[in-house]
């Protein structure tokens, strides 16, 4: 049995090589810069570490910028020391310890407007290269939030009414293609996300799950105000689950505590 786990885990490796090799010989592969926040939780730094080292495997000619806070910086300085003598990774001290991840990702996410550079989570683990993305791009799309009986309610209040028909974006993955965005729009998702609780309490909630729901905030807000703009919206991935196995995958770390 462990045979036959070493054969399939190799298998994968080496078919994502192979579309390594096609995406050079065409000129495709990505070469740009990928951010990844790791703020808050030393437990992270080791998800940071497969991150970077399968994206950098994938995508050799890529840059890979991780923004710490005083919490992770010196563990992860540490712990990815070696690496980032031989791969193009970058671990910076940049973050806000007093500020909620939530504002800092969506600060993070909001400052590549209008570049190719793109947003990826600690906790992913990539099987596959990538090309340079054109169009804004999210994970996957999670689910219509007309149809959520909890995230709906959102929709009741005048500042979110036009968005009836928004749905629900994951934000563990996201470039803005090389579109721009007006100053106007992108300030005005960052402010929705800073006084997003105090919209939140204005529903017919209990506090459980205003709770849940404004640990949702920067992606709600991503989805609302750059998901469902006139531009063109892509996903890197048609379906995700936990490990599925695909493109990029994630044990989702933060909602179920587990590792890869």
């Amino acid at each position: 049995m462990r045979k036959l786990k070493q054969i399939i885990k190799w298998s994968i490796y080496f078919s994502g090589y192979l579309k390594w090799r096609v995406l050079k010989k065409a000129n495709l592969e990505f070469d740009g810069i990928a951010h990844i926040l790791l703020v808050k939780n030393n437990s992270y730094v080791f998800f940071a570490k497969i991150c970077a080292l399968s994206f950098t495997l994938y995508n050799p000619k890529a840059q890979v910028v991780i923004h710490c806070d005083a919490s992770t910086y010196t563990k992860a300085k540490k712990k990815l020391a070696l690496i980032s003598k031989f791969r193009n990774i970058s671990i910076l001290l940049d973050q806000n310890l007093d500020v909620s991840w939530q504002s800092l990702k969506i600060d993070l996410l909001l400052s590549l407007n209008g570049s190719y550079d793109l947003y990826m989570d600690a906790d992913l683990r990539w099987r596959n290269p990538i090309h340079k993305f054109t169009d804004v791009t999210f994970l996957v799309k999670e689910f219509q939030i007309s149809s959520n009986n909890t995230m709906s309610q959102l929709l009741n209040l005048p500042k979110f009414n036009k968005f009836s028909n928004a749905t629900m974006k994951n934000t563990s993955f996201f470039t803005f293609g090389g579109h721009y965005f007006s100053k106007d729009i992108i300030l005005e998702t960052k402010e929705t996300q800073n006084n997003f609780s105090r919209l939140v309490k204005q529903l017919d909630l209990d506090e459980k799950s205003q709770s849940n729901v404004n640990r949702l905030s920067e992606q709600l807000c991503l989805s609302f105000y750059i998901g469902h703009s006139r531009k063109k919206v892509n996903y890197l991935k048609g379906s995700d689950a936990r490990l599925d196995g695909g493109i990029v995958e994630s044990p989702y770390f933060g909602a179920t505590g587990l590792g890869f």
